[in-house]
C-alpha cells in the first residue's frame, strides 16, 4: 500500500518524520481550517524561551516549524514512491514548542496515476503553493510574517530536502538533485529564492549545500550563533564552513 511505504520511507529519511493513523486530538493542526488558537501558543512558546531573539526570530522559527513535514512528505510522495499526495488532508501534530508527526486524512484519495517525474512535480508544486498560501494567511492572522521571508524559507526547506533524498535514495547524483531543484523552483515560480551550491572536497565527491537567500535568525538567541550556510556570511566563509564540517 502506497501509505505504508511513504511511511516508511518518511522514517528511515527523518526521525521525526513519524506518519500515523489519524488521530483526533487538541494537538493537531488541522489543514485548511482555522488553526490561530494553536499557532498563537506556538508563537507564544518561542517568544517566552527566546525573548531576547525578536519578533522576526519568533516568526521564522514558527514557520520552520509548519512547513518543514509538508514539504518532506510531498518530496517523498513523488520521488520516493512516484505518487502525487493531496495536501487538503495532510494533519500534523505539535506538542509545546515542536511540531512532529503527521496523518493523511482518506489516503485511498491519494492520486496514484502513474506518470512522469516532471509532471509529479509540476502537480504537486501546485499542492504546495496552495497549502503554502494557506499556511501563510494563517500565519498572518496571528504574527508579522512577511511573505518574502516565509518563501525563502519554504523554498530553502525544498531544496534541503532535496539534498537529504540520498538518505533513503543513494544512488541520487548531485547532477540529478540540481536539476530537480532547478524543476521545483520553476515550478513554485521561485526561481532565485534559494540555490544550490557544490562545494568541492578533498579526497571525496563534491557536496551540496545550500546557498540561503534568507536567514533564520537562530543567532539571535542569547544560545545562538549563525549556522554555516547563514546568507549573511560571506559565500566564501560558508564554503569554508561548509567544508570544515564535511571534513570533522
Amino acid at each position: 500500500m502506497m501509505t505504508e511505504r511513504l511511511f516508511s520511507l518518511a522514517r528511515r529519511y527523518h526521525s521525526a518524520l513519524q506518519g500515523r493513523e489519524l488521530q483526533a486530538t487538541a494537538a493537531m493542526l488541522a489543514p485548511y481550517a482555522n488553526i490561530g488558537p494553536p499557532l498563537r501558543a506556538l508563537y507564544q512558546h518561542w517568544q517566552q524561551h527566546a525573548p531576547e531573539a525578536g519578533p522576526a526570530y519568533w516568526a521564522a522559527r514558527v514557520w520552520s516549524l509548519l512547513i518543514w513535514q509538508p514539504v518532506y512528505v510531498l518530496l517523498l510522495a513523488v520521488h520516493g514512491c512516484g505518487h502525487g499526495l493531496n495536501l487538503r488532508g495532510f494533519y500534523q501534530y505539535y506538542h509545546q514548542g515542536s511540531v512532529a508527526g503527521f496523518s493523511l486524512q482518506h489516503p485511498e484519495q491519494i492520486p496514484t496515476a502513474p506518470t512522469c517525474e516532471t509532471q509529479l512535480i509540476h502537480s504537486a508544486a501546485q499542492q504546495l503553493q496552495a497549502h503554502y498560501q494557506w499556511l501563510l494567511a494563517q500565519c498572518q492572522g496571528v504574527f508579522n510574517l512577511r511573505r518574502k521571508l516565509a518563501t525563502r524559507l519554504t523554498a530553502d526547506t525544498l531544496l534541503s530536502g532535496l539534498i537529504r533524498l540520498p538518505v533513503v535514495q543513494p544512488a541520487r547524483k548531485n547532477s540529478e538533485l540540481e536539476r530537480l531543484a532547478s524543476q521545483w523552483l520553476d515550478a513554485l515560480g521561485w526561481e532565485g529564492e534559494s540555490a544550490l551550491i557544490s562545494i568541492p572536497l578533498e579526497n571525496a565527491l563534491p557536496a551540496l549545500a545550500l546557498n540561503r537567500k534568507s536567514c533564520c535568525f537562530e543567532y539571535c538567541r542569547a544560545d545562538g550563533t549563525r549556522c554555516s550556510t547563514c546568507p549573511k556570511q560571506p559565500l566564501q566563509l560558508r564554503i569554508q564552513r561548509i567544508k570544515a564540517e564535511h571534513s570533522a
